[in-house]
């Protein structure tokens, strides 16, 4: 047991080591000697567990799909509350505050190829729930999701730099409010309550 759990510690300081680096510069920055260097450790204990950085990466990026899988999945498939974008932009909100922001450093870094695997992900269950989509409606909907999801990204982006000051519960009801009513209805929506 302890030859495992040194394998699990090994393995959480190259990933801590990569995740930092990641967060200052892009992965086409970062090199293996970078790595050693941050997780204090030698080449051949990097090439022990990974073929290279890639691989790593890979590795995050499938460990968080999984995660977000078994978060959102309870949410996709409650019966009592079919598709409720508030509970599903609540759920990922708290999920990428639990894990110190790093799936929306991985989502940042990854040019939409994690976004894309979370958008299939969530389109299967909108498939189960709605029947077979047709080619046009599956284009319709991933253009969505596309569209919306970027949206929670730059949202997510603004309030980790100070620009809005709210916490997760007030992103994610403005969030999901935009989801159920569309930007145009709620700034209309806005400025009436202004009068």
């Amino acid at each position: 047991m302890p030859y495992q759990n040194k394998r699990k510690q090994t393995k959480q300081k190259i990933t801590n080591a990569f995740l930092s680096l990641y967060k200052e510069r892009d992965i086409t920055k970062i090199n293996v000697r970078d790595i050693c260097e941050a997780a204090s450790i030698n080449r051949s204990t990097f090439y022990d567990y990974y073929e290279d950085i890639y691989c790593l990466q890979e590795e995050i990026e499938g460990n968080l799909m999984d995660l977000m899988s078994e978060r959102l999945a309870p949410v996709l498939m409650d019966p009592e509350h079919p598709f409720d974008a508030n509970r599903l932009v609540k759920t990922m909100i708290r999920t990428f505050h639990e894990h110190d922001d790093i799936p929306l450093l991985i989502i940042r870094r990854s040019n939409g190829i994690f976004i894309s695997r979370l958008i299939n992900y969530v389109t299967s269950f909108m498939e189960d729930m709605f029947g077979e989509m047709s080619q046009s409606s599956k284009e319709q909907f991933t253009f969505c999701m596309h569209y919306h999801f970027a949206g929670v990204i730059s949202a997510l982006n603004a309030i980790e730099q100070g620009v809005l000051p709210w916490t997760i519960d007030q992103t994610a009801e403005s969030i999901g409010r935009v989801a159920d009513q569309g930007v145009i209805h709620l700034v209309q929506e806005s400025v009436m309550l202004e009068r």
